[in-house]
Formats: structure tokens, sequence, C-alpha cells
């Protein structure tokens, strides 16, 4: 067993691993088997992965042998650098939560989070806040972050970017805890505040982070002063940041009476569909129908005029931006938007461009747009126009210079089957 365990074939130490977790199953072999315990500590850190979690899995298996204990307890160190591995760190995860059933081991573990907490403010913080991120994420061992909070909150502003960003990731899971929430208030304001860091992929997590906390109504005032810097984070020049932005609007607009909060994200999206960089405008339109389908219930004239702005910014881009993810993405928007009833009249004029989007030269953006013409035409209003277009697609069928267009259209249309009959006045998704 030992010298499988020592063997030169992943393969081979994998089998190992494995089978001296099932034997120790007998009680009769463990003291036979207690010796090789040490090859599967040392196997925990395996350049293998498929190695190290078999490593983890058989250790998750032991761990319940009492007599042992004080021997392999000196993997806990291994266990938690596993964390942050990102092939391993789920199995740690995993480990650490049996783990945290096991009452010699909670001591332990606990005391090792700890000497963690500690390093917080040494010089080998990075590593520290690594581990205590992944540690977050595990439910039995948050309680023991709270003494972690107060170095946590001044870390949100050390002068290295990298640093920052683990700090959010750490204090993410933790907000969700109620008994904690005045201790977490200076955290939650400091996440806030990092949505103007001077990173990139700081600001990204500022706001992955903020959406993620989002989900606790106990946030919510709070996050509602970050408003005005998430309006100005649909613009970044960086389109992680622009991303997260609009997937936490999608979130926030949908909460009553927050519509004049949001007043100010209408202009925003307009001056970011002008945006030159197509990728923005691929972070932005995903966003917009659930935008415009609440801002335009407002009671403010001004704010529905805006609605229908970024509507016809969506319009145009339908057929006019290079980048054929963006004119694919902008027919959905559209045909999102069209589920609303009060939006149906103005979105009348896109339907000929979606019906020429059917020629488009880039065949995503033809199959989003048979995808969305499925949606409608089986109401009078497009089923009449498209109807009206197919005979002109066919007179040019003559035009040898001019057919593939047109025979590419006729094909997808012909894809379009009837609805159920009793189901001819509903939208058909």
């Amino acid at each position: 067993m030992t010298s499988a365990l020592q063997g030169s074939g992943e393969n081979v130490r994998q089998a190992g691993l494995e089978g001296l977790a099932r034997f120790t199953e007998i009680v009769e072999w463990r003291e036979a088997i207690r010796p090789a315990t040490q090859e599967l500590i040392e196997a925990l850190t395996d350049r293998d992965t498929h190695v190290s979690r078999a490593a983890m899995e058989g250790l998750t298996r032991i761990a319940g042998i009492g007599e042992w204990f004080q021997e392999i307890r000196t993997a806990i160190p291994e266990i938690i650098a596993a964390v942050t591995d990102l092939a391993d760190g789920d199995a740690a995860k995993r480990t650490l939560s049996y783990l945290g059933g096991i009452a010699e081991w909670q001591a332990a573990i606990q005391q090792a989070i700890l000497e963690r907490i500690s390093c917080l403010n040494g010089s080998d913080v990075g590593t520290a806040l690594a581990e205590l991120s992944g540690l977050a994420q595990i439910s039995e061992w948050r309680g023991e972050m709270r003494a972690a909070l107060p170095s946590l909150i001044t870390l949100l502003s050390d002068s290295d970017w990298r640093v920052r960003g683990y700090t959010l990731v750490t204090l993410t899971p933790l907000a969700g805890i109620a008994e904690w929430h005045e201790d977490l208030r200076p955290a939650v304001s400091g996440m806030i505040a990092t949505l103007t860091d001077s990173e990139d992929s700081v600001r990204a997590q500022a706001l992955r982070s903020l959406s993620e906390i989002f989900q606790f109504p106990e946030w919510h005032e709070e996050i509602k002063t970050a408003i005005p810097l998430m309006i100005a984070a649909i613009q970044d020049s960086y389109e992680s940041v622009a991303y997260g932005a609009s997937e936490g609007f999608r979130e926030i607009v949908k909460l009553a009476g927050w519509t004049e909060d949001l007043r100010p994200v209408i202009p925003a999206m307009i001056t970011a569909l002008k945006a030159s960089n197509p990728d923005d405008l691929m972070e932005i339109l995903p966003a917009i129908p659930d935008m415009v389908t609440t801002l335009k219930s407002s009671n403010n004239r001004h704010v529905r005029q805006q609605a229908l702005q970024v509507l016809s910014s969506i319009t145009r881009t339908s057929n006019g931006d290079k980048d054929s993810k963006v004119r694919a993405m902008a027919l959905d928007s559209i045909s999102e938007l069209y589920k609303t009833a009060q939006l149906r009249e103005k979105i009348w004029d896109p339907m000929p461009r979606m019906i020429a989007a059917l020629q488009d030269r880039e065949p995503n953006v033809r199959e989003a747009a048979i995808k969305n013409l499925t949606h409608f035409a089986h109401l009078d209003e497009w089923s009449e126009a498209i109807r009206a277009t197919i005979a002109g697609m066919i007179e040019r069928l003559e035009d040898p210079d001019a057919r593939s267009g047109p025979v590419t259209a006729l094909l997808l249309l012909a894809q379009i089957r009837p609805p159920p009959s009793y189901s001819t006045h509903h939208f058909y998704p």
C-alpha cells in the first residue's frame, strides 16, 4: 500500500489512496494501514489533481477514526490551503464542512482559522485572505469569521488591489448573517465605496458583491445609496464593470417604489447604447427590457419619454451595429419589450427590421430573427406584414445575383409552425 502511494504513476497513486480509504472500513486492518496515513496527507498537495482529490476524499473517510486524530490533524493547513485551488477547492470545502460535525476537528479548525485571521495584519495577508474567502463560503465556519470583521473593513482600502478584491470576496457571504447586521454596516459602506476603485477588476468585484447581498432586504437602503455610482458604472470602459452594473439593475428594478430613484438610469442607458465599442453594448442590452418595463409605469412624463428613447436606441441597434452579436441581442430585447402591452404600439416600427434581419450576413442574427418572429408571427398585425414581404422575396428569386438572401429568409420563415387552436389570442413563447 505504501509503495503504491509513493509510486511514480498518477493512476497508481490514485488507486492506492482509494484503496487505503476503503480498507480502513475493516477494523482489523486499521493498525496495519495506519503508517500510510502520512502518505495520504502528503498526497493532498500532489501535482496531479486526481490524486490530490482522491487524498481529500480519503481523508474525509478516515476523519472519524478517533484514535487517528492526533496524526491526521496535521492535514488541516493543507485542507484550508486547498480551498483556494481552482481544481480542488470544492472538494476541500466539502471536507471542511464534513469535519465541522466532528467534535475533535471543530476546535482544531477553529484554532487554524483564528491563526489566519491574525495574519490579516501581517506580511502574509494575501494568502490569509485567499483562504478566509474560501472558508467564508462554508456555512459551518462563517461564525468564526466575526473576529475578522475589523481587519477586513480596514483591508477594503489596502494599497494592494488584490487584497481589496479578495476582501470583497470574503465579506460577501458574511452579509447574510442577520445577527451581524450592525457589525457589517461599515463593511457594506466600504464595499459601496470600492465602486470607484482605481482598479478595474476591483470595481467589477464590488458590483458582483453588491448584487449578491441585494438578496437580503435588510441591505436595500444601503444599496440604494449606491445607485449613482452604479449608473456611472454602466458607462465604465471596462466591460465587466458595465456588465455588473446592468445585471445589478436587473434585480433592483423589480422593487416596487424605486422608480424615482432609478430615473437617472435611462439617460445613462441611452448614452451607453451610443457607445462605439460593441462589447459595451453587449453588456448593456440584456438589462434594458426589465428596466424599460418597470420605468414606463412612472408617473413622471419625462421618465416615460426617456424610456421610449432607449427603445428607439435598441431599434437602431437591431440592424445598425457592426457587431453581429449586438444586432442579435437587440432583436431579443425588442421581443422582450413587446411582451408589455403598453409598449407594443411603439415597437411596431422594428417589425420590418426584424424581417430584414432574416437576410443578415451573419447566421446568429438570422437565427435571432426567426426565433423572435416565431413569437409574434401568429398575431394579425405581424402575420399580414410577414405575408406581404414573402411575395417580394419570391420575386427576388428570379435575380441570380440577389437570390441567396431571399432563399435563406424563406427557408427560415418555413420553420414557423401554427400554434394550437386554443392559443390563438395569446403570446407564444
